[in-house]
């Protein structure tokens, strides 16, 4: 008897990690000429990584929805 393989996930990861969030907050403050200007964004691009970081995230899984869908047409 063989173990079952788990089939590979072909999308992509759903979540961001901090880099990749600290990575764009550079690139975009970056492009900024003013200083002021530079202050204003990071402070509002930190106030977002912050909510975005606290807010738990929903998985995208069509699974229950077709499931249930499924059910409803062998009912009749």
């Amino acid at each position: 008897m063989s173990p079952k393989r788990q089939p590979k996930s072909t999308t992509p990861r759903a979540t961001v990690t901090i880099p990749e969030l600290e990575q764009s907050k550079t690139a975009v403050l970056n492009t900024l000429a003013s200083e002021h200007s530079r202050r204003s964004y990071e402070y509002a691009i930190d106030r977002f990584i912050a909510w975005y970081c606290s807010e738990p995230r929903l998985t995208r899984s069509t699974h229950p929805p077709r499931k249930a869908r499924i059910r409803c047409m062998h009912k009749g």
